[in-house]
């Protein structure tokens, strides 16, 4: 099972540092992509803590539940800000 440090490396050791092809996403200079890597490392962390509060019998589900989906509404807003996705835009046409 692959490490937390480990999946930022393809399987040859090298960094992984190719944006998404994603529709409204701008392409991302490394130094942005590292800064989101590290909020993807630090919310995965948190999710595992979170994980291991959930086996618990003494904590309320409900209220760990709204808290994991506001850290999870977090991390995607701090994620947002850094990749800063526009609405696409559409020709006329393809607008029907």
């Amino acid at each position: 099972m692959a490490g937390i440090n480990d999946m930022l490396l393809e399987s040859d050791g090298k960094p992984r540092y190719q944006t998404p092809p994603v529709h409204s996403y701008r392409p991302l200079p490394k130094d942005s992509i590292d800064l989101v890597n590290i909020f993807k490392i630090d919310e995965e962390k948190a999710l595992r803590h979170l994980d291991q509060l959930e086996a618990r019998d003494d904590i309320d589900k409900r209220w760990l539940a709204i808290g994991r989906t506001r850290l999870q509404e977090a991390y995607m807003a701090i994620v947002r800000a850094i990749f800063q996705p526009t609405r696409l835009q559409f020709s006329e046409h393809d607008n029907e």
